[in-house]
C-alpha cells in the first residue's frame, strides 16, 4: 500500500499505475485503497506486450514459481526502452544476516527461513537471468554486514564481490529497442 502511495505521488499525473497481486484477498485491499489492480501470477501476466515503460518487481522474483519466466514476461510487457527495477534477498547470504539478526534479539526463531521464498537466488544466478533477457543490467548489493565501520568493506560496493556479500540485491534493467 505504502510503495503504491508513494508511486501514485512521485509519478507524472499522466502516468497509468497498476498494481498486479498473486492473491485476491490482498488485491481486494489494494482496490479499497482507490488502485487499479488485477490478480495474476507473474509467470502470466495479462498485459499486451509492450504496455508498461515501467515495471517494479520488488521483493517478490523470490516468491515465483519460476524466476526465468517471471522475467521473460516482464520483458514482453516492456516497451521498447523500458525499465525494470528488481529487489530480492541475496542467498545465501541473507542466511547469514538472518542468524546475526536471531543472535543479537536472542530470538531463534529469526533463524527460520520465510518458506514462501520458493526460489532463492544468488547474485550470480540473478545475473545471468537477467543478462539472458534485458540490455544495461546494472546489479548491486544493498548492505555487506559492517560496511559502516570498515573502510576496506565500503570499498567492495560496486564490486563483484561486494555483491555476493550482500544481503539484498538491486537491479535496474532496460528492455533493447526490437
Amino acid at each position: 500500500g505504502r510503495y503504491l502511495e508513494f508511486c501514485a505521488r512521485a509519478l507524472p499525473p499522466d502516468a497509468r499505475l497498476v498494481a498486479c497481486e498473486i492473491s485476491a484477498i490482498r488485491a481486494a485491499r489494494i482496490r479499497a485503497r482507490g488502485f487499479p489492480v488485477v490478480v495474476a501470477r507473474a509467470e502470466q501476466l495479462p498485459f499486451r506486450a509492450g504496455a508498461f515503460e515501467l515495471v517494479t518487481f520488488l521483493e517478490v522474483i523470490e516468491h515465483t514459481e519460476s524466476p526465468a519466466l517471471s522475467l521473460d514476461e516482464i520483458r514482453r510487457v516492456l516497451a521498447p526502452g523500458g525499465r525494470l527495477a528488481l529487489t530480492t534477498p541475496n542467498y545465501p547470504m541473507k542466511r547469514l544476516y538472518d542468524a546475526r539478526a536471531a543472535l543479537r534479539a536472542r530470538d531463534l526463531r529469526r533463524l527460520r527461513d520465510d518458506p514462501t521464498h520458493i526460489s532463492p537466488l544468488s547474485a550470480p544466478r540473478l545475473a545471468r537471468l537477467l543478462a539472458d533477457r534485458f540490455a544495461a543490467v546494472h546489479l548491486e548489493g544493498m548492505a555487506i554486514l559492517g560496511e559502516r565501520r570498515s573502510e576496506w568493506l565500503r570499498r567492495l560496493k560496486g564490486t563483484r564481490l561486494g555483491r555476493r556479500l550482500s544481503n539484498k540485491l538491486f537491479a535496474v534493467c532496460g528492455r533493447s529497442e526490437p
